[in-house]
Order: C-alpha cells, then sequence, then structure tokens
C-alpha cells in the first residue's frame, strides 16, 4: 500500500497496475476509508496465502499420484511379460 502525497502518480498507478502495490491514496487521508483499504489489502494477502497453500498441496498430490501411476505401469508390463 501506498500513501503519498505527491500529485505525480504515474508511478504508482503502474506499479498498481503490475500488481506491486495493492492501493494507493493521496492527501488528505480519510481514516475510515484507510481502514477499510488495510482490510481489504489483509483479507486479499490472506486468499492469496491460502491459494498458494492449496496449489502446493495440490502439486504435492498430483506428484505422488504420478508416482504411483509409474508404479503400476512397471506392475503390469512385468506381469504382461509374464504370458
Amino acid at each position: 500500500m501506498v500513501l503519498t502525497g505527491f500529485s505525480d502518480v504515474e508511478a504508482i498507478i503502474d506499479a498498481i497496475k503490475t500488481g506491486k502495490v495493492y492501493k494507493y491514496m493521496t492527501k488528505p487521508w480519510d481514516k475510515e476509508i484507510l481502514k477499510l483499504i488495510i482490510d481489504d489489502a489483509i483479507t486479499a494477502l490472506e486468499k492469496r496465502l491460502v491459494g498458494k497453500r492449496t496449489m502446493q498441496e495440490l502439486e504435492q498430490k498430483n506428484a505422488r499420484q504420478e508416482a504411483r501411476i509409474t508404479e503400476l505401469e512397471k506392475e503390469l508390463k512385468k506381469y504382461s511379460g509374464m504370458k
């Protein structure tokens, strides 16, 4: 989050567009709006962290499933070669 008193906000807008800044405010700052933005930012961060954890868990499960499939394919080849 960026709080600024500067009128040149192009760099800040570019940072927001690239996802590096959640929001920006210029002076004068409204305390209630600032609180809402901070609460929203925390919620967004929590959601992003949950999503990241979920993705990591899915990648681990996928890796285990792929390893199991490889094992089963080897077994299948071994048994089919016995005939």
